[in-house]
């Protein structure tokens, strides 16, 4: 009872569908042909300007992590209202 043959065909198959090796190892290198010149950040904003809307962002971000919280809770406790009035 040996599974040699039934071994050798999967390690066979496997080596027929190995992936060709990269030539580089970076992923920033594969892409660095296609653009020669350097990134430029380009900032329109004042600091005031950037400061409100960095402001702004906070407000957003409180207010979606607000909403989670409350519908986390509103979710336990329908299901916890749901358990109760179901198997009592």
């Amino acid at each position: 009872m040996s599974f040699g043959g039934s071994v050798s065909a999967m390690i066979s198959s496997l080596k027929n569908n190995k992936l060709p090796k990269r030539k580089f190892r970076n992923g920033a290198d594969e892409f660095s042909h296609l653009s020669s010149k350097k990134l430029e950040y380009r900032n329109s904003l004042s600091s005031e300007e950037f400061q409100i809307f960095q402001q702004q962002l906070k407000k957003e971000k409180h207010r979606k992590d607000v909403a989670v919280v409350v519908s986390g809770i509103a979710v336990i406790l329908l299901s916890t209202l749901l358990v109760i009035y179901f198997y009592h």
